[in-house]
């Protein structure tokens, strides 16, 4: 199927988001420009968001993180870091979610390059970290994190 077809889509019946059968075809059959084209779409059920994710294609996966107007639940977030925890193309994609749950922020903030984790901070207007703390992030990020920024993501 041609992904500039992808567009004039019948509803499914998950609740009238316009990905129709053809796109979880797509999905399951289609190559990765395909599946990429579907990620990029302004709406789609929960259904195809997550059979996306269970692709495990970076390339989609980061497409799929990278669309604004998706909804994407902190257990879709999740399973994306597991499977692919040591994708930088998924983790820049994350770090430019407008809002991350603060389980997903945390596990992105140790999964992540040093420079990555730094924006995820920086991004989401965390303050500043206690002088000198900026230099053990590296080392302690996971117990910085959870001491210093709980709540922040919510």
């Amino acid at each position: 199927m041609a992904a500039d077809s992808l567009s004039n889509q019948d509803p499914d019946a998950s609740g009238g988001a316009a990905t129709g059968r053809d796109s979880m075809e797509t999905v399951r059959s289609g190559t990765t420009a395909q599946r990429k084209a579907v990620a990029e779409q302004a709406s789609m059920s929960t259904g195809l968001v997550e059979a996306l994710v269970e692709t495990g294609d970076a390339e989609v996966i980061a497409a799929l993180l990278s669309n604004r107007s998706i909804e994407i639940t902190e257990r879709l977030l999740l399973k994306c870091l597991d499977l692919l925890p040591d994708s930088e193309q998924v983790h820049r994609a994350m770090v430019g979610r407008a809002r991350l749950p603060v389980t997903v922020a945390q596990r992105l903030v140790t999964l992540a390059s040093d420079r990555l984790g730094d924006e995820v901070i920086a991004r989401h207007a965390l303050p500043p970290a206690p002088a000198g703390e900026h230099a053990e992030l590296g080392r302690k990020r996971p117990q910085w994190w959870s001491h210093h920024m709980a709540g922040y993501f919510r």
